[in-house]
């Protein structure tokens, strides 16, 4: 029986005298023994890509060790073959940056073998946003390793290997100009800092089918790329990509909760329903009257009209009604015109007085936070009705893929007479003239959860509009 103390003495001159071109055993003991961390077969796959190409893209599903594999044992299984290398690590952010780093730091620090066998790698620069390995026999301007946050900049630096973790979000994918802006940088920062015979290695997942990711794909990484799905399809039946970790049962649960545009680009890395209707004709249910013993919290959405001008916005409205137990959302009433700002104060504190009873009442009023809406909204206060500012930090599009959930599961209920303004809105979002309706509808819904332990039982009683 080989002891663990031999095991790695053996592993440490294979890694230690060969070269590049370090065979299937030694990475799989490096990851295994080493450094602790599962090794599924996708993620062999993945870290052989990685060695046998100069540059790839790796697009996976969340949560299944792409940074653990990828990023942080390949950059110390190339650091132990190579000390001179000059690593850039760059995320979303620089803080994600610095978390990696700072696992990598951690095996470096305190991980039993490369104490005992390489003793203390620390020299100057040795801190949360770079350190230099003390095995280095060269002296470079560049440390061992870099961390970096996307669109951070990269003066007079190279590097032999730039992995990109994550760079693309929702944030930096919602809009084409915040696309365009990492795309730039990529070109005219990045791509310099890499050596002629340097390794550019991404992983990544989906966000929008515009993403940096795309573009690459269709350009210089269209041989490079290898996609990967949480569930596989395989003989006309389903698989879990990681039946251990996530089970299909578990998947097809996320599935139902993100909705399929949401799950297609998170865990299939599948984008092309994000190019087609986001709300369907066929997920569209109605009722004639409520049910009788339904029990309802509501909640008045609000999208507010700058101007009373015909070609500006409407002041929109929506009433929705949450059943606790079912979880089911009725529309009981919405409404949208042109108004002044009293007139938009005299109907919101009309239509809350008509839906706030004792048994279903009003829990908030929901509006946007910014200057103008919170003139509103303290007007709203003065009269006695509960107002709810809401800081909305994501774009149109990604705040509909929040609420089409709900939808495809059938959980959002129309009346059969009234609310054909705001269908209309829904089936033709986003190039419908008007999403006021939309925005209303959709603050309130996605208020619900977070709000309906709140309860106001009283209606609001002899309340005079201005």
């Amino acid at each position: 029986m080989v002891s663990r103390k031999e095991l790695l003495q053996e592993f440490l001159e294979i890694v230690l005298k060969e070269d590049y071109g370090l065979g299937l055993v030694s990475f799989e003991r490096f990851i295994k023994e080493i450094l602790g961390y599962e090794l599924e077969w996708f993620h062999k796959e993945w870290f052989e890509r990685q060695l046998n190409h100069k540059r790839s893209l790796i697009l996976a599903p969340r949560g299944h060790g792409k940074s653990t594999i990828c990023t942080i044992s390949y950059t110390l299984y190339k650091l132990l073959n190579n000390p001179e290398l000059r690593v850039l690590i760059v995320s979303n952010t620089a803080v994600q940056a610095r978390a990696f780093l700072r696992e990598i730091r951690s095996h470096l620090e305190v991980n039993q073998w490369f104490q005992a066998h390489l003793g203390n790698l620390r020299v100057k620069p040795w801190n949360d946003y770079e350190l230099t390995i003390s095995t280095r026999s060269k002296k470079k301007k560049e440390a061992s390793i870099t961390a970096l946050g996307v669109l951070g900049p990269i003066i007079a630096r190279h590097y032999d290997l730039i992995i990109l973790d994550d760079v693309v979000d929702e944030e930096n994918a919602r809009s084409q100009s915040q696309r365009d802006k990492l795309l730039i940088w990529y070109y005219k920062t990045l791509l310099p800092a890499l050596e002629p015979e340097g390794e550019i290695h991404i992983i990544g997942t989906r966000y929008h089918f515009l993403d940096l990711y795309g573009y690459l794909i269709e350009r210089g990484f269209k041989n490079h790329h290898w996609v990967y799905r949480a569930i596989q399809e395989l003989t006309g039946s389903e698989l879990a990509l990681w039946e251990e970790k996530f089970p299909l049962k578990l998947l097809k649960e996320k599935w139902r909760e993100s909705g399929s545009i949401i799950f297609n680009s998170q865990y299939q890395n599948d984008v092309q329903l994000m190019r087609g209707a986001i709300f369907k004709k066929e997920w569209f249910k109605f009722y004639q009257v409520l049910p009788q013993d339904v029990k309802l919290e509501k909640f008045i959405g609000i999208d507010l009209a700058l101007s009373q001008r015909q070609s500006g916005d409407y002041f929109a409205l929506v009433v929705c009604g949450r059943e606790r137990k079912s979880g089911k959302i009725y529309i009981l009433d919405c409404i949208h015109t042109r108004l002044t700002f009293s007139k938009q104060i005299e109907l919101t504190v009309n239509y809350f007085k008509k839906h706030n009873e004792p048994k279903a009442p009003v829990i908030r009023v929901l509006v946007e936070a910014n200057a103008y809406q919170e003139a509103f909204a303290q007007k709203l206060r003065e009269k006695g009705v509960p107002v709810k500012s809401v800081i909305r930090v994501k774009d149109k599009l990604s705040r509909a893929y929040q609420v089409q959930a709900k939808f495809e599961n059938g959980e959002i209920f129309f009346p059969s007479r009234g609310a054909e303004d705001l269908i209309e809105e829904l089936l033709l979002f986003p190039e419908s003239e008007h999403d006021d309706l939309f925005d209303a509808m959709e603050i309130a819904i996605s208020q619900m959860k977070a709000l309906s332990d709140i309860h106001y039982l009283k209606p609001i009683l002899n309340v005079e509009p201005e």
